[in-house]
């Protein structure tokens, strides 16, 4: 398993941390994980080693739809965009 992701509670948010490699099978289990929180949602990306374009696409949704997206690595960064 290229991915790996901690699911934490802060106060009444949950927040997502996104481990190793976000492509393939790891994109459809985190679109799982997401579309199954309620309340606030936050991902966690500081050690996201890199993502595939199905990846990088689920996180920019993610943020356009108000989750709060931290820990983005410098490279992270220019491959989203953000």
């Amino acid at each position: 398993m290229d991915f790996r992701f901690e699911i934490k509670k802060e106060g009444d948010r949950t927040v997502i941390q996104v481990a190793g490699e976000l492509k393939g099978q790891g994109v459809a289990e985190l679109e799982r994980l997401c579309r199954e929180t309620t309340g606030p949602l936050a991902l966690e990306l500081s050690n996201l080693r890199s993502s595939g374009p199905g990846g990088v696409q689920l996180i920019r949704e993610l943020a356009g739809h108000g989750v709060a997206i931290s820990g983005v690595s410098p490279y992270m960064e220019l491959v989203l965009e953000m």
